[in-house]
This record gives structure tokens, sequence and C-alpha cells, in this order.
């Protein structure tokens, strides 16, 4: 009589990591899917191409990629009632995307950078929030208009800010020149409340401790003043501040 061995079920990698029919479906899926969204966005990416160069859009204006690859990733392929089981599948992918170039005043460095901005399509138009500071949709020529107006905007921007650091330099020397003794330096004022803005100031500060603040933009000799403090005054006793108040 032939001997007959029991197999452990345990010992059966080779038959349970085959892949049934459908398994191998829904990886085919996968695949298929993944290659008509890569295509679906690189037709997307080619017509803005089309309609920005149709509304006279020129090279320095624009830039755009058309690069695919391909990546891996872990689909499950059983039902979702049952124990998912991951399968590695390699994935077509779009790399590629598409921006506008405008000019953008960047205060942190003193200088007019060209910034680039994602573009959403929608129909025949553009949506572009980073150039727009809105997400309506714009005809190409009316985004052509707005890069311009944002290049003088950042010119406009860039004189402002070296005029009112030439002023806040020539405010400290005067005031240098006044108040030999005292202590003169520039620095940031802000505004209070819910729209936040930000200020060039100088300090004159005193030996007595006592100081002003003022506030300066652009045009010489017509700083503002924005804070001051009276430490002699901050010190006095109540009946000395009561007799200056009688004696005003």
């Amino acid at each position: 009589m032939e001997n007959i061995t029991a197999i452990d079920p345990n010992q059966l990698p080779l038959f349970t990591d085959m892949l049934t029919v459908e398994q191998e479906e829904r990886i085919t899926f996968a695949k298929t899917d993944a290659t008509k969204q890569m295509k679906r966005q690189l037709d997307e990416v080619l017509r803005k191409v089309e309609i920005v160069a149709d509304a006279g859009f020129t090279s320095d204006k624009f830039g755009y990629s058309t690069e695919c690859g391909k990546y891996t990733r872990e689909i499950n392929v059983n039902r979702w009632n049952e124990q998912p089981k991951y399968v590695e599948v390699e994935l077509d992918r779009f790399e590629g995307n598409f921006y506008i170039i405008f000019d953008e005043y960047f205060a942190h460095k003193n200088e007019i950078v060209k910034r680039k901005a994602t573009v959403d399509l929608r129909g025949d138009k553009l949506e572009c929030y980073w150039l727009n500071n809105s997400s309506r949709k714009m005809k190409p020529a009316t985004i052509l208009a707005n890069i311009a107006k944002a290049a003088d905007k950042a010119k406009a921007e860039y004189k402002r800010a070296n005029a009112v650091k030439s002023n806040v330099e020539y405010t400290i020397d005067k005031y240098k020149k006044l108040y030999p003794e005292a202590e003169v330096t520039a620095g940031k004022g802000y505004t209070r409340g819910r729209n936040y803005t930000e200020f060039d100031t100088v300090r004159v500060q005193f030996k007595s401790g006592s100081y002003v603040v003022f506030e300066v933009y652009s045009t010489p000799d017509k700083e503002y003043v924005h804070e001051k403090y009276d430490a002699k005054f901050k010190n006095s006793r109540i009946d000395e501040i009561m007799d200056y108040f009688n004696a005003q």
C-alpha cells in the first residue's frame, strides 16, 4: 500500500498567492483608470497651452510640462466585505503641470520676483486665485491684462518701499542731529483691529526714559506721532500731576 503523507495547509504559499479572475480584473481596472486619468490631465494641460497662446500670451507669461511617469501603489483586490488582500501594482501618473507667471513684490527681500501660479480650466475660461485674489473664472485675455497690472503694481510697491526706506534713514539722521544725546532707531508699527497693517517707525528714546515714536512714510518731514511716553509724568505723585494740570 502506498504511503500518503498529510500536507500542512500553511505550507502552500504558492497557491495562496495566486489571484482569482475577479481579483485580476480589479487590478486591470485600477491600471486602466490610472491611465485614463493621466491622459485627461495631459489633455487639460495641452488645452490650457492652446487657449493662452490664442489669447496672446508670450512664453515669459506661462510655463508647462507634459511629463508622465509610473508609480507603485498597493490596492485591495478583495471585495469590501472580505478580508483585505493588498497587491502592489504599477500605475501610470501625470507629473506635468501648467502655470502662469507674473511679477510680485517680495517685501522681505525688497525685490520683485517671478511668481508661478497654477490655473484651473473652466470651459474656455481660466481661474487663478493667486493672481486675481478671486476664484472667479475669467477669459484668458483678462488674465493676461491682470498679469500686466500685477507688473505695474509690483513696480509701484518696490518704488514706494524704497522711498520709505530712504525717508526712514533721513528721519533718523534728522533726529540724531536735533537730539544727539538720544537713541534714535528704526522699527515697525502695526494698526489694531481687523485690518492688519504694518508701517515703518522711528523711535527717539531719551535718557530720562521718555520717548516718542513716529510713523514714517515716503514723504520727508511728514512723520506722524504714533506714540509718546513721558517718564517723568508717569513717575510723578498725584499732587504734582494735579498741580501740572492746574497750571495749564
